[in-house]
């Protein structure tokens, strides 16, 4: 069974599902993306496919270790197959769903013009390297139907990268040299490998790096562009409140038609029992009085449900209200425990203080006020949303008694003493049986129209909400770091604008690795320039055994200037794709008490890369012996050392 088979049997399985629930189909193009049906699809797969969530992923390993021929994925193994395993436990084989599905995305002509490529119809790998690693979850590496459809909507909201931004962050190391950080080992401890740009590293077979992006593009966009995206975002969740209600009040179209068939059959039955003279006139009242008060009941229960639905709105919008506030205030302290102790020059002095007390003041009003108060509208608010769903339990508790009153009048019962009491059923005329019997359907059809409507609804809800909620933290992050640098002082003595100023004439891909490692580094450019000077310079740390530019390209290499960069397999971490035994090396000889875990400290990242440089250089006496060293673990080939420098230089366009 191929994607292709699989498709058509969906879209024939959907078809019939609308035209039962008197939805208008708009399934009929075959060029139709099923993603767009993603939630219809899911359910497609496992009730009549019959399979499990098995099926809805495969890791990005073993996507990446398909072969990619002519813009397709190809298994390796393809005697094997793929199997899944079915709610039988009998297996589903056939060809890759995820493989089949990325194909059939691949194969779309305009897929191709969202990449901004021209192509032929034809992927190159590169491409294809791109889209995967970007749609990918960063935490598991995984490729889901969830992923996909979140690509097809992104494609359709225009929010995927052009190829112009995705060629600026391809290739970021290379194979050419063994690049990672050694200790006094012979055995290298590097791998190199391509990188590409997103959100998280994940290590890969091969020695490849791959950067995953949880935000499909959106860390790219300016602050002013994401407040954009979260209108459009916060729109989407309103539409989808908008429709859950519309459920309730009627004004959903597929609801509505099942009303009005309920309201034609209730007509045909009112009229069938007062023409049936074999009902008494007792029941017929009882019947009427019953149906009334099941209509006023439903009618305050969806009211209660729609106050319900906005309840949970308000909740949301407070809960999103707090977690921007707590993100700045994470931001403040975090910019209050950057501030430098005290400076020897009475300017900066006076900026430390002033900005240790406006810090300080900020994160009161906060911690004080604020947040107390974002919590305290929070808990409110849930104290009426439980309000709401106690209310709404003892009207369905009313409710139910009322259906069971309905369903006494119409087929009878049997009363305390035991006796039968005779309902609508047991003397009325056939025509009369015929019209309940109608009646009854088309009330059942009624609720079973408004729960898949809801479902339908409430799962649109859900996706729109993890879209703000995923813009909102990307707003949320760039505030931050918007308050940390507003809030920074530096007390360095080491000027960069020579460095900035070399960057600068170099350009091309030297300024778009330095815009990249200011971003990392949550700085400003002059910062970062100063910063690196300091580490070149200054005796504490590399003491001049190399160049700031020398310095700044040999980070481009190591890690394409991404913190959290991962290579070899998840041995090399960091800026400078530390391995632990260098992270050891650095406080053997230092004396220092760095962990593995500060080579995801950018600041630190590079203390330890500048001092390993020092130590490299004082124990081999010069600079093409510390680069062999720093790149082998040993002197014993100065050729590498001389073909690291090289590299270095060209990976920023140095002469």
């Amino acid at each position: 069974m191929n994607f292709e088979s699989i498709k058509l049997g969906f879209l024939s399985w959907l078809e019939e599902r609308n035209e039962s629930l008197g939805r208008e189909t708009k399934t009929n193009d075959p060029n139709m993306s099923i993603f767009l049906y993603n939630t219809e699809f899911k359910k497609y797969l496992v009730n009549e496919v019959g399979a499990d969530d098995s099926i809805f992923s495969k890791s990005i390993n073993e996507i990446m270790s398909m072969d990619i021929v002519n813009g397709k994925l190809v298994d390796k193994n393809e005697e094997a197959g793929d199997s899944f395993v079915k709610t039988d436990d009998e297996e589903y084989s056939g060809d890759s769903l995820i493989a089949d599905s990325l194909n059939a995305i691949f194969e779309n002509e305009d897929f191709a013009m969202y990449l901004d490529t021209d192509t032929n119809g034809k992927l190159s790998e590169d491409e294809i390297n791109n889209f995967l690693t970007g749609i990918a979850n960063p935490d598991d590496g995984q490729i889901s139907f969830d992923s996909i459809a979140g690509a097809v909507q992104a494609m359709n909201d225009g929010e995927l990268q052009n190829q112009e931004e995705l060629q600026n962050q391809e290739e970021l190391t290379t194979p050419e040299a063994s690049t990672a950080p050694q200790s006094g080992s012979s055995t290298p401890i590097s791998g190199g490998g391509a990188s590409i740009s997103g959100g998280g590293y994940s290590a890969l077979s091969g020695g490849n790096s791959l950067k995953l992006d949880k935000t499909s593009g959106l860390e790219s966009k300016s602050l002013e562009e994401l407040e954009q995206v979260k209108s459009t975002r916060q729109s989407d969740v309103s539409k989808a409140r908008d429709s859950i209600n519309a459920v309730y009040t009627g004004e959903n179209q597929a609801v509505k038609a099942a009303q009005e068939d309920y309201e034609k059959a209730k007509d045909a039955y009112d009229e069938a029992v007062r023409n049936d003279d074999k009902i008494s006139e007792e029941l017929k009242q009882k019947r009427t009085e019953n149906l009334e008060a099941i209509e006023t009941k439903q009618g305050e229960i969806d009211d209660v449900n729609t106050q319900i639905n906005n309840k949970e709105a308000e909740i949301s919008d407070a809960e999103n209200t707090l977690s921007a506030d707590e993100s700045n205030l994470s931001a403040l302290k975090s910019a209050l425990a950057a501030l430098p102790a005290s400076s020897d020059d009475p300017e900066t002095q006076a900026q430390i203080e002033a900005q240790r007390s406006e810090l300080e003041r900020q994160i009161n009003e906060l911690e004080n006020t604020t947040i107390p108060n974002d919590n305290d509208k929070i808990e409110q608010l849930n104290s009426d949303l439980d309000g709401l769903k106690e209310q709404l339990g003892i009207k369905q508790g009313e409710l139910d008694k009322l259906e069971q009153e309905r369903q006494n009048i119409e087929n009878g019962y049997i009363d305390e003493n035991g006796n039968k009491v005779d309902g609508i059923l047991d003397n009325c005329s056939p025509e009369t049986k015929q019209a309940l019997e109608a009646f009854n359907e088309a009330k059942e059809n009624v609720a079973s129209v408004k729960e898949t409507e809801l479902e339908s609804a409430k799962d649109t809800l859900t996706l729109a909400e993890t879209a703000l909620d995923e813009v909102n933290t990307v707003i949320n992050n760039k505030k931050a770091e918007e308050t940390k640098k507003e809030h920074r002082v530096s007390d360095s003595k080491y000027d960069g604008q020579e460095l900035l100023d070399t960057i600068n004439n170099l350009g091309g891909n030297a300024t778009t690795f330095y815009s990249r490692l200011c971003k990392e580094m949550g700085m400003d450019e002059k910062e970062v320039a100063d910063y690196l000077t300091e580490l070149s310079n200054s005796e504490q740390w590399a003491n001049g055994c190399v160049s700031p530019i020398m310095l700044f390209a040999q980070i481009c290499n190591e890690s394409g200037c991404y913190v959290d960069a991962v290579g070899d397999k998840g041995a090399a971490v960091g800026l400078g794709q530390f391995h632990e035994c260098a992270v050891d090396e650095v406080n053997n000889q230092f004396g220092t008490n760095y962990t593995y875990a500060d080579r995801n400290n950018p600041v630190k990242a590079l203390e330890m890369m500048s001092l390993l440089l020092k130590y490299d250089y004082n124990s081999s006496g010069s600079t093409v012996g510390m680069y062999t060293k720093y790149a082998s673990g040993n002197t014993k080939n100065l050729n590498i050392g001389e073909t690291y420098i090289s590299h270095l230089k060209a990976k920023i366009g140095l002469t």
